[in-house]
């Protein structure tokens, strides 16, 4: 395969890492090459995109796990200049960002807006 997957997340602590992993895991059983990385805290970017460029794997897609979009979703993840793009840039491997936060999915927000209440 010649691309993998990031998901980004804040980084919130040990109880919030312990969600993104489970979250991680689940995905990894549609897409094996999936990882992830914080933007505060381990797992980083530097090294996630070290384990996956000695994989073998050329480029990458970024996907945010955050809310809505604000100051980290532009300063710390679709701009090129962002610590996270370049950890992977910076070693040759090509980057793409689905700039778009989870409410801006229409089932992410159907299932929240519908089970918020109950």
């Amino acid at each position: 395969m010649d691309k993998a997957f990031v998901l980004v997340g804040h980084g919130a602590g040990d109880e919030a890492l312990e969600l993104y992993n489970g979250l991680l895991e689940a995905v990894r059983e549609k897409e094996k090459n999936t990882f992830l990385v914080m933007l505060h805290g381990e797992p980083d970017a530097a090294r996630v995109a070290k384990e996956i460029k000695d994989m073998g794997i050329k480029g990458i897609v970024l996907i945010p796990l955050l809310l809505a979009p604000g100051h980290h979703m532009e300063k710390n993840i679709v701009s090129k200049d962002s610590s996270i793009q370049k950890a992977f840039i910076d070693i040759g491997m090509e980057v793409e960002v689905r700039a778009k936060t989870l409410l801006e999915y229409e089932t992410v927000f159907e299932a929240i807006s519908n089970s918020v209440l109950e």
